[in-house]
């Protein structure tokens, strides 16, 4: 949707260059007001993600490779949805810095408002996510600890097998 100024009967220069002004500055105010709905669309998806995520932190529901394949695709889908979070933040930096916005605008002002809501939601499920993970990961490292010494002292009491015949050369003849 294209707001369009007419400028009827004008015969100077200057009216239809700020009509075209003021119908960049519109869609420039769109194209801002668009990225943050989509910025807030993903930031919903992000959040139900996360409850998603947060299911796993119950070290039942990652015993089987059918669970931790579901588990790694959710965190692949939370790196997309990251990279495309980004990408509006830049775009509407970009119609920041060109300065055609105007932030006195309502539904701006709630799409923000809601974006803090949720963002702080996501940031608590991430702290708890982070913890589970930073425990199931000091675990793992346990259980591979104890699996490299169990190595190491079996192979310690095996009979190493016979190197067969072999010769020695003195090289100082």
């Amino acid at each position: 949707m294209s707001f369009m100024l007419r400028v009827i009967g004008c015969t100077s220069s200057s009216r239809p260059y700020r009509a075209r002004v003021r119908e960049m500055t519109y869609d420039a105010a769109q194209e801002f007001l668009g990225a943050h709905e989509q910025k807030l669309l993903l930031y919903e998806q992000m959040e139900l993600l996360s409850t998603k995520l947060e299911e796993f932190s119950d070290p039942a529901k990652l015993q089987t490779d059918e669970q931790l394949a579901a588990f790694q695709a959710l965190l692949h889908r939370r790196g997309e949805l990251i990279r495309q979070i980004e990408q509006i933040d830049e775009d509407i930096h970009e119609l920041e810095e060109r300065g055609f916005v105007s932030r006195s605008d309502a539904d701006l002002d709630r799409i923000i408002d809601s974006l803090r809501q949720i963002g702080q939601n996501i940031h608590e499920s991430n702290v708890r996510l982070g913890a589970f993970l930073e425990k199931r990961v000091a675990e793992l490292k346990q259980e591979t600890k104890k699996v490299q010494e169990g190595r190491q002292s079996s192979r310690a009491y095996t009979k190493k097998d016979d190197l067969g015949e072999g010769f020695f050369i003195d090289k100082r003849r």
